[in-house]
C-alpha cells in the first residue's frame, strides 16, 4: 500500500503539473496556445525517452520474442490468472467502471460541460483537469495509511463509490448547473479520489500480478 501510494503521488503529481501548464499557456499566449501546448508536451515526451535510455542498471531486458506462439501463450496465461486468482476477477467491475469514467469525464465533462460553459470555457480545461490528478496525488499517501490500518477493501469501496458518483450525478444536475465553479470543483475532487484509488491499488495490483507470472 505504501509503494502504491508513492507511485500514485509521483505519477499523478507530474500529470498535474503538465495540465496546469496548459492553462498557463492558454492565459499568457492565447493566439498560439494550441501550438505551444503540443510543442511543450512533445519536448517533455522526447526528454522522457532519453532519460529512460540513460538507465544502465536494468537487470531484466526481456526476450523480445514476439512470435505468435509466445504472444498467444502469454495472453492465455493472463486469462488463466483471472480464473485462478479470485482477486483479479473481483477487480474486473472496478476496471470496467474506471474505463467508462476515464472516457466520459475527459470527453464529456471537460470537453462539453466545461468547454461549453459560459462561466468557465476552454481556457480553464487544463487547470480544472489538474484538480483530478492533484486530488489523486494528495490523497495517495493518506489512503495508503488507511489501507494499511483498515484494509484495502475499505479504500477501494470508497473509490468505487466516487466513480459511480461521476456518472450518476448527471441524473440530478444539468450541464449548465455543473458548468460553474461552485459545482465543478467538488465534482472533480470526488472523481479524482476515485481515479487515485484506481491508480494506487487496482492498476498497481493487476500489473504486478501479471508481471510476476
Amino acid at each position: 500500500s505504501t509503494f502504491a501510494g508513492m507511485f500514485a503521488a509521483n505519477y499523478l503529481g507530474f500529470e498535474m503539473v503538465t495540465k496546469v501548464l496548459a492553462t498557463v499557456i492558454f492565459v499568457l499566449f492565447p493566439s498560439i496556445a494550441d501550438f505551444l501546448v503540443f510543442t511543450v508536451y512533445t519536448v517533455i515526451a522526447v526528454a522522457s525517452i532519453f532519460s529512460i535510455l540513460s538507465l544502465r542498471d536494468l537487470s531484466e531486458y526481456g526476450t523480445w520474442d514476439f512470435s505468435f506462439e509466445t504472444v498467444s501463450t502469454q495472453v492465455l496465461a493472463s486469462g488463466r490468472l483471472v480464473i485462478e486468482d479470485i482477486r483479479l476477477l473481483l477487480m474486473v467491475p472496478f476496471q470496467v467502471a474506471f474505463g467508462f469514467c476515464s472516457s466520459f469525464v475527459p470527453y464529456y465533462v471537460l470537453g462539453t460541460v466545461i468547454a461549453g460553459s459560459s462561466n468557465l470555457g476552454t481556457t480553464w480545461v487544463g487547470l480544472l483537469s489538474a484538480i483530478i490528478v492533484a486530488t489523486g496525488a494528495v490523497t495517495a499517501i493518506p489512503t495508503a495509511y488507511m489501507a494499511n490500518h483498515f484494509g484495502k477493501p475499505v479504500v477501494m469501496t470508497i473509490g468505487g463509490l466516487c466513480l459511480i458518483f461521476a456518472g450518476f450525478i448527471f441524473f440530478f444536475v444539468s450541464d449548465t448547473q455543473l458548468g460553474t465553479w461552485a459545482l465543478i470543483v467538488p465534482y472533480l475532487v470526488i472523481y479524482g479520489f476515485g481515479r487515485g484509488t484506481w491508480v494506487s491499488y487496482v492498476d498497481q495490483f493487476v500489473m504486478m500480478k501479471v508481471i510476476s507470472h
